[in-house]
């Protein structure tokens, strides 16, 4: 399971100063993480009751603003099977975002897909990678979902993918799917968008 620092809103402010102090030509991109489903929202308010929501902290301190999209995820598993949230196409998860980016805009900053999920996130630090078969966090072809759907919103212009190191993994097993979806992504998005991979 992730281990998460809590970081309070006034240091991360301090951060921002000294890196602006050493560095006052480019602009600074925070991330913040945009709950998919009612449990994970309710998880994350209560993580972030003392030092505000990761989101509106960025939308008030960064240049840059970036979403973390992570739609489906696995909360445990016992022996073989696992039990996941999806929620990627919740009414009110759009309108956060589009509150979101409303601010983003009228402060005259971008907002931006900082990570799409591109591979799986299970209940446990190193994602399974079981032989011909994918998890259901993830399967290569919600690698091309979760980008479509992200690129459908106005707002944004551009999308970074989280997860090429599992990519190359399944690649050397013998499985090419999720280098073969990015390629597909590459190939065919708009002309004049961004597109690119991340790893951590």
């Amino acid at each position: 399971m992730e281990h998460s620092w809590r970081l309070s809103k006034s240091l991360v402010r301090r951060e921002i100063e000294a890196v602006r102090a050493a560095d006052p030509t480019r602009p600074v991109l925070l991330n913040g993480f945009l709950p998919t489903s009612s449990a994970v929202r309710i998880q994350q308010w209560w993580r972030t009751r003392d030092q505000g929501d990761s989101l509106d902290v960025a939308t008030e301190l960064a240049d840059l603003i970036g979403i973390d999209f992570y739609p489906r995820h696995a909360l445990f598993g016992v022996g073989p099977i696992s039990v996941y949230l999806d929620g990627s196409r919740k009414r009110w998860q759009q309108r956060r975002r589009q509150t979101i980016a409303r601010r983003v805009v009228r402060n005259g900053r971008r907002l931006l897909v900082s990570e799409g999920q591109a591979e799986p996130w299970e209940a446990v630090t190193t994602p399974p990678s079981p032989t011909a078969r994918a998890m259901y966090s993830c399967p290569p072809e919600r690698l091309i979902e979760n980008y479509n759907q992200c690129m459908q919103w106005d707002d944004i212009t551009t999308y970074l993918f989280w997860g090429a190191e599992y990519w190359l993994l399944r690649d050397k097993q013998g499985d090419p799917r999720y280098l073969k979806a990015f390629e597909r992504v590459l190939t065919e998005s708009a002309p004049g968008s961004r597109t690119t991979s991340r790893q951590p």
